[in-house]
């Protein structure tokens, strides 16, 4: 027996969801940003994906609960431990989403 779930079994049809974090100027990884998610849509992956800064996510977690539980529920794939820490640190204090509000 496996103990292990993939998205796959648990969700067969879900999309893969991407946020590609950057520190500064989203404009200067542009060209990157774009071949990679390109290379993603070549192999028929189903990709969603958003480019934002550590603030931008702070302003869409703020506005938006799905997009505050996605950052929550976050994997980081590759890239400065420091800059997912910093994401991470946004949901320390309660001011974007306070705890009784986000399970209501």
């Amino acid at each position: 027996m496996r103990s292990a779930f993939r998205r796959g079994e648990l969700h067969p049809h879900s999309d893969i969801d991407l946020l590609v974090l950057v520190d500064g100027d989203t404009a200067t990884y542009r060209d990157g940003i774009e071949a990679f998610v390109q290379s993603l849509w070549d192999l028929k992956l189903d990709i969603g994906h958003a480019v934002r800064t550590v603030e931008q996510c702070r302003a869409q977690a703020a506005a938006d609960i799905t997009t505050a539980t996605a950052i929550l529920e976050r994997r980081p794939l590759r890239g400065p431990i420091a800059l997912d820490r910093k994401v991470g640190a946004l949901f320390a204090m309660d001011d974007i989403w306070p705890s009784a509000k986000f399970y209501r």
